[in-house]
């Protein structure tokens, strides 16, 4: 009787646990199928844990809202002067300057930041010894080692955002000798694409919705998702979860929301319009530079920037035809209006049309697909602004 019982038991027992892994390898074979089609990823890849790499949050701050000049870096250099400042504000500095050096100050956004050291975005993780290129050029060109450079470009900056950088390091105690803005890309690319997209201000700093955002949430959400991204159980259901934590987290933290007002009133500019006020910022922010400037007898030297959406700027290599015109969200946008940045809105007495600075140069000078240039671009970038303006530096030497 007792042994009847028993069998009972385990059959049921059987039963039970047969039923239970049925419905465990239905729910993990529907879950592989999901993640599957949502993710277009296998928890099986070899590259799985790869694929989701990208997506590590580093909870330590690099980019951070500045209350004057928009977005400053925390990796950017300080300047401690006998003044007010202890902020982030050179890209980098002159390593080895010396007190009555002639101090030049770059102005700009990452083509300004890179043509000070030579370096490309790509090859600024691997050499933290910034090499200041563009100094040694000046020098050598002149045959003397009297100039130090100074890089206070910002990364994705744009006008007016190189003005107020300007007023602000005049207000914290750094006089330069000669100010050289190398700009014109971003002023109309991601204007017209990150800012017209979210309906931002002409004026306002590049998704500067986006840099709120990010800067406001404390990213708690970073802790849970890098766990799932660094883990792979190979339980379909518990990689699923991941898979969503690691997604809604990423939203969270680089989506902004649409229905927050992070400035007074959204645009409403038609496309036109919105490309007639960029230009008109562009052109006012460079003119407030030169007659701020002028009475302080600082040379100032406006450089428009080459890049290769610019129709017949330059005859690309097959490289660059195949890999660096790939990027038609910020490049349709100067192909349409690069040409209406014109001198003739343009104050300075030393404005550098550069644009077709490569006219009949062959050989590959951009580095990737948004407008940076590799090393023999920016060597002959900084080489083409020296002896566009020669005079000017050799008074300064003088």
């Amino acid at each position: 009787m007792q042994a009847t019982k028993l069998k009972k038991k385990i059959k049921l027992g059987l039963f039970y646990l047969l039923f239970l892994s049925f419905i465990f390898f239905a729910m993990d074979m529907t879950c592989q199928y999901i993640i599957k089609t949502t993710f277009n990823i296998s928890i099986y890849d070899e590259d799985y844990l790869e694929k989701k790499s990208v997506f590590y949050k580093d909870k330590q701050l690099k980019y951070f809202v500045h209350p004057y000049f928009g977005l400053a870096s925390i990796g950017d250099k300080k300047y401690k002067p006998e003044g007010i400042a202890n902020d982030y504000l050179f890209h980098s500095v002159a390593l080895s300057a010396k007190k009555n050096d002639i101090k030049v100050l770059l102005l700009g956004g990452s083509v300004a930041a890179f043509l000070s050291n030579n370096i490309t975005k790509n090859e600024i993780a691997q050499d933290q010894e910034f090499n200041t290129v563009f100094a040694n050029t000046l020098n050598t060109h002149f045959g003397v080692n009297h100039f130090s450079v100074y890089n206070a470009s910002i990364l994705g900056g744009k006008q007016p955002q190189q003005f107020f950088k300007l007023m602000y390091l005049d207000l914290v105690g750094f006089k330069p000798d000669i100010v050289i803005n190398v700009d014109g890309f971003n002023e109309l690319a991601l204007t017209l694409s990150d800012n017209f997209d979210a309906k931002l201000p002409a004026v306002y700093p590049r998704q500067h919705n986006r840099a709120i955002s990010r800067t406001a949430l404390d990213n708690e959400c970073g802790d849970y998702s890098n766990y799932f991204v660094k883990s792979n159980s190979k339980i379909a259901i518990i990689e699923l979860v991941g898979l969503i934590v690691i997604n809604n987290c990423h939203k969270e933290i680089t989506v902004s929301p649409t229905d927050v007002p992070y400035w007074v009133e959204k645009n409403s500019k038609s496309y036109p319009q919105y490309v007639d006020e960029s230009v008109k910022i562009w052109a006012k922010s460079s003119n407030q530079i030169f007659d701020f400037l002028k009475p302080k007898k600082i040379g100032y030297i406006h450089v428009l920037q080459p890049n290769q959406y610019q129709l017949n700027s330059k005859p690309l290599s097959e490289k660059e035809k195949i890999e660096y015109l790939s990027f038609p969200y910020y490049g349709d946008h100067i192909t349409k209006n690069y040409h209406l940045l014109s001198n003739d809105l343009i104050k300075s007495d030393n404005f550098t049309d550069l644009r077709l600075i490569f006219k009949n140069e062959k050989r590959t000078v951009y580095a990737d697909h948004c407008c940076h240039l590799n090393k023999l671009g920016n060597s002959l970038l900084a080489e083409k602004i020296i002896s566009s303006n020669e005079d000017l530096f050799k008074r300064l030497l003088h």
